[in-house]
């Protein structure tokens, strides 16, 4: 008896270390719903031509990736959400988007104030194997849907 209870609870036990920390969004509604509920001038959805340009990165070594950004010159507006194979690599991820929306900070700090702050106040968050850089005028509302949508 002792054998099958010491059984049962450690096939539990494996079972509950399976389960993710986070729920695992769709990343292209997850941009989707974050877009709307913001004001970004002229939302475009960048292609993975345009992700490899903004980012300078192969967007095919993740696993899923969407992007949308102000298509509206002198607009810092971007929501990128990328969905990485597994959270290994995520450190270095979110350092790779930190650096981006410190060179896009120095392009407008000159010119653009309004802008420089929205990308001052930006976020870059890691949510297990999920990175996302948010870059919006409601940084504080988009920072609770992105919140609610990685609560398990």
């Amino acid at each position: 008896m002792k054998k099958l209870i010491l059984s049962f609870l450690l096939a539990v036990s494996l079972l509950l270390s399976g389960c993710s920390e986070y729920a695992e969004p769709d990343v292209h509604q997850l941009v989707a719903s974050i877009v709307s509920e913001q004001s970004i001038e002229l939302p475009t959805e960048a292609s993975d031509e345009d992700i490899a340009v903004i980012f300078d990165f192969d967007p095919s070594e993740v696993e899923d990736c969407a992007v949308t950004y102000s298509g509206r010159g002198g607009y810092a507006d971007i929501i990128a959400v990328f969905k990485l194979e597994s959270a290994d690599s995520a450190e270095d991820f979110s350092a790779m988007l930190s650096d981006y929306k410190a060179s896009r900070y120095e392009d407008f700090k000159g010119y653009a104030p309004f802008e420089a702050e929205k990308l001052e106040n930006g976020k870059v968050m890691t949510y297990g194997r999920y990175v996302l850089l948010a870059v919006v005028p409601d940084i504080s509302k988009a920072q609770a849907d992105i919140d609610a949508a990685f609560k398990p």
